[in-house]
């Protein structure tokens, strides 16, 4: 599989299994519009989706994972936990306490911490 995407290994396969995109669909349970997606290109495959199509197609998943894993974007500022952190502040509005409370536990008990996500922490 020289430098060939993901999407264009997952399409050949099914071709040459002899399904449609709609017999994919219905045999890994995903919708047909995602196996459409997923072959264009235009959608980033979930693990889910991932999982199951590869069942089907019958591929090992480090096949379609390892030849993509330099296109893999990791979240390193973590925004997204600390978005948490906010949300989990909005517990004030049920309880006062819960509001201190949950975001304080959330904090304390995430590892790998860094320097930003520990700002907002104590904010």
């Amino acid at each position: 599989m020289e430098s060939q995407s993901a999407n264009q290994f997952i399409k050949l396969a099914r071709k040459r299994k002899g399904l449609t995109q709609q017999e994919l669909a219905d045999q890994a349970g995903v919708s047909l519009r995602t196996v459409q997606r997923i072959e264009k290109g235009t959608e980033e495959i979930s693990g889910f989706s991932l999982k199951q199509i590869s069942q089907i197609l019958e591929i090992p998943l480090e096949q379609l994972i390892m030849p993509n894993v330099n296109q893999i974007s990791i979240d390193n500022n973590q925004t997204g936990s600390i978005k948490a952190l906010y949300l989990a502040s909005l517990t004030f509005l049920v309880n006062p306490l819960l509001g201190l409370l949950v975001p304080a536990i959330m904090g304390y008990t995430k590892q790998n911490k860094d320097a930003l996500y520990s700002k907002h922490l104590k904010k």
